[in-house]
């Protein structure tokens, strides 16, 4: 605010009657004091108990001056300066003010940045065995709104005392309120005896820093019996590092120690870092950098759960290193890379990672989109004998996405270059070759590939087709482009959009040798409108419904797909697609039978599968109907169904000789806030492996409540006819302010396999900043059979990963531990 408006209001200030005087304007500094005087040319006098006051930063002294117009302060006598919660006091002072942005608001604001302190004692209590130190010197220089040095004559002590009997003497400390203090060339003294500036700690260091607002560590101990790992101890310290990394990164280190009894000693170490956050902008021009580098070792692992199992490779690791970042000019790049000393290992101690069937990849991925263009390069690798891969070497694409090019004429185009290896892995079975092979035992021991589970069911590896193969280890270039056209238009209450498209793919090696250029051709269109009504005088609101107005909205809509033979047949290809690849390659006989690549619409055959396209004449119709109403000042939807079913036009190629293909019908109901309720079902065509056709119901229902404060439940049950059965149930129940029970249990039937059950009971006890835990788990097989106790911190924020333990009843219901991951465009 300008100097002209801050002087009319200290005039009208000194009309006040004697006494306490002070005022504010918005956005500078509030002033008391006893006597205000104003002078002409801007300058203000206070006198007696001044106090000046600009956000968190507070200033107290017996004598003022201040000029407004350059904004600058002069102090006398008791000066007492006070940012955060660092305290400064001194005899003279000099201040200045100047404009900042607020870090919090993005706004700017006055506050003092510049200044001058004399005969200076500074005092800071924010070390966890709250003792205050003290430092004093001649001179302390504010050089930033929060950054103080302090020069001259300077001692460091936590006494008071103004000739304490023990402290340290420095060239100098540098300070930042609420962040750090900084010594250099540090010196015990004892009784005034100064002690030989000799490299000997404690008599001296050239630089020591000291973070303010240090946290303890974070110390995780847990302590139970496993069926499969024996009885255990677990623990893991993680240290927030006060410093960020280039200026702009938070970052921790952790260090694991484990002890099993059926397993031996085990340790890691993990890092982590990720950008501030809201980001900044100005560095490295990013909007988001965060990873992590971990590594875990079971050095000598005994492996003696049960009499069969005798591991071949028994120094076990993992090492795991991710790095996500957004550069300059709209570029994203991601970094990860994964090695695993044998396929046995990530099941056994990584357990939550191994449910998400997340794939094991060694890779690095740019980036940029801008509008409706992208671009992207891809290297991928993979150097694990025993996972499935297809290497890129590298991968180039360029994508357009509905351009337009004249009135409504839109392309969709796709070019991708790559240079490609196929990788099998070792555990797959030679086409004909049996599991009992002794040459192929030598290999699972070798990788320690056994059990999933339950013991009695050892995993049968996955047998490759002649065509596998003889891919394997092939390399080869490959050019695929993809261009489409699309008219998208009104035609009455309907908006239909016709689309032609050309997929070609330029293979420099076939599966019998040779080159080949693969050309595809496919037409169809998308048609859909809506009907919709609304009866707002409809109001219901009982314990069991909540209806504010109803809005009536029906979806119908239609698509037509025809994909012509291509001139080259997937028989005759080397297998390239990634949906091919099982990392690593599981027993497929109790999941679903074969089920051919059948994209419904354009996008999935321009980014989809390559090889893996054939000719198919389709039609798929599909009918949503909501019903919303009003909540919280949101729409939200009551009732969601949505119907879909799809016609194949040559049958006989198509889907085993029968017209009419999948069907489901997706309900989702929510009748209050706080309850949830879907149901899916339907019906899949699957093909034998005899050529005919098997039809399979599925169906998976569940229902989520969480209306009150102390407890939350979800069902869940997932059903596929003859081949799985899944159900599971998980209740949080807040029984006290200090105590939680966790309650989950898991049944699953599955072909071949058997049933399965699971049951793991955990009750937390909140202690103020820790969270004790003790946990029951016990399950049919007898390997993930658990008692155990843990103790871990709260309400500190872990980089990248949370803690377990949340307040937020409706966390980790997930009852298969699902992990989101991030999909990329390869």
């Amino acid at each position: 605010m300008r100097g002209n408006n801050l002087r009319a209001v200290w005039v009208l200030l000194l009309l006040a009657a004697s006494g306490a005087v002070g005022g504010a304007l918005p956005g500078m500094p509030l002033i008391k004091a006893d006597f205000v005087a104003q002078e002409e040319g801007g300058i203000t006098h206070a006198i007696g108990h001044v106090h000046l006051e600009q956000g968190d930063i507070v200033v107290r002294c017996d004598a003022a001056t201040i000029w407004w117009n350059e904004q600058e302060v002069y102090l006398e006598g008791h000066v007492v300066y006070q940012s955060g919660k660092s305290v400064m006091e001194g005899e003279r002072a000099y201040i200045r003010w100047g404009r900042a942005k607020d870090e919090a608001t993005g706004r700017e604001k006055t506050v003092p940045d510049r200044g001058f302190l004399y005969n200076a004692v500074v005092r800071w209590n924010e070390r966890p065995d709250r003792v205050a130190w003290h430092v004093r010197a001649e001179e302390v220089l504010q050089t930033d709104v929060k950054r103080f040095v302090a020069r001259g004559g300077l001692v460091m002590s936590p006494c008071q005392f103004h000739e304490p009997h023990t402290f340290f003497r420095a060239s100098e400390v540098e300070f930042v309120s609420d962040d750090r203090i900084v010594a250099r060339n540090l010196s015990y003294h004892a009784r005034g005896v100064s002690l030989p500036p000799i490299w000997v700690f404690p008599a001296y260091w050239p630089y020591l820093y000291i973070p303010l607002g240090w946290e303890w560590p974070q110390v995780s101990l847990q302590v139970g019996r496993s069926g499969r790992l024996g009885t255990f101890i677990q623990s893991e310290v993680i240290y927030q590092i006060p410093d960020r990394l280039f200026g702009f990164l938070r970052s921790e280190v952790g260090v694991r120690l484990d002890y099993f009894t059926k397993r031996g000693i085990a340790y890691g170490a993990s890092f982590a870092y990720e950008s501030d956050d809201p980001p900044r902008e100005g560095v490295l021009g990013r909007d988001l950098v965060r990873g992590r580098l971990e590594f875990y070792r079971v050095p000598d692992d005994k492996g003696k759960d049960y009499k069969e199992f005798e591991l071949g490779t028994t120094d076990r690791y993992r090492v795991k290193v991710v790095h996500s970042q957004d550069l300059p000019a709209g570029l994203e790049l991601d970094v990860e890379y994964q090695r695993y000393s044998d396929a046995g290992f990530q099941q056994e101690y990584f357990r939550r990672e191994y449910a998400t069937a997340k794939p094991i990849e060694e890779r690095i991925y740019l980036k940029y989109a801008r509008g409706p263009f992208a671009a992207y390069a891809h290297l991928r690798w993979q150097d694990q004998e025993f996972l499935d891969a297809t290497e890129y070497l590298p991968q180039v694409g360029l994508n357009v996405f509905s351009y337009p090019l004249w009135r409504n004429l839109l392309y969709t185009g796709h070019i991708e270059v790559a240079r490609i290896h196929r990788q099998l892995s070792e555990l797959r079975l030679r086409p004909g070759q049996l599991p009992t092979d002794p040459a192929y035992e030598a290999v699972r021991r070798k990788w320690n590939f056994f059990f999933d589970g339950d013991p009695d069911y050892p995993i049968l590896p996955l047998e490759s087709t002649p065509q596998e193969f003889l891919s394997d280890g092939r390399r080869l270039w490959r050019l695929n482009t993809y261009h489409q056209l699309s008219y998208p238009f009104e035609l009455g209450i309907f908006h239909v959009e016709p689309f032609a498209a050309y997929r070609g793919t330029y293979y420099s090696e076939l599966l019998d040798g040779g080159s080949g250029w693969r050309s595809i051709i496919a037409y169809g269109f998308r048609a859909s409108t809506q009907f919709w009504r609304a009866w707002d005088d409809v109001r219901i609101r009982s314990p069991l419904l909540d209806v504010q107005g109803i809005r009536h909205v029906i979806t119908p809509e239609i698509r037509f797909l025809s994909i012509q033979k291509p001139s080259i047949r997937a028989d005759e290809l080397i297998l390239t697609d990634d949906t091919d690849i099982h990392q690593p390659p599981r027993n497929a006989g109790y999941a679903f039978p074969f089920r051919p690549y059948r994209p419904y619409d354009t996008y999935a055959l321009a980014f989809g599968d390559i090889d893996a396209i054939v000719p198919v004449r389709l039609l798929n119709l599909g009918l949503r109907n909501r019903w919303q109403t009003h909540r919280g000042g949101n729409i939200v939807d009551l009732l969601d169904i949505y119907a879909s079913t799809t016609y194949y036009l040559d049958d006989d190629r198509d889907n085993w000789g029968r017209s009419r293909g999948d069907w489901s019908i997706d309900t989702r109901f929510s009748p209050l806030h706080g309850v949830y309720f879907f149901l899916d079902f339907g019906q899949k065509v699957c093909g034998r492996a005899d050529g005919t056709s098997e039809q399979v119901n599925v169906a998976r229902s569940g229902l989520a409540i969480e209306v009150s404060d102390r407890w939350a439940l979800v069902l869940t049950q997932s059903y596929e006819e003859d081949f799985s059965n899944h159900w599971a149930i998980h209740l949080i129940y807040q029984i006290s302010k200090k105590w939680r029970l966790d309650l989950q249990y898991d049944y699953n039937t599955e072909k071949d396999q058997g049933y399965s059950n699971e049951l793991t009971l955990r009750l937390t006890r909140d202690l103020h900043d820790w969270i004790a835990a003790f946990t029951f788990q016990n399950d049919s097989s007898g390997l993930q059979n658990l008692i155990g106790f843990s103790l871990q911190p709260k309400g500190r924020r872990e980089l990248i990963r949370g803690l377990e333990y949340t307040r937020d009843l409706t966390a980790g219901l997930d009852t298969h531990y699902k992990e989101t991951y991030q999909q990329f465009d390869y």
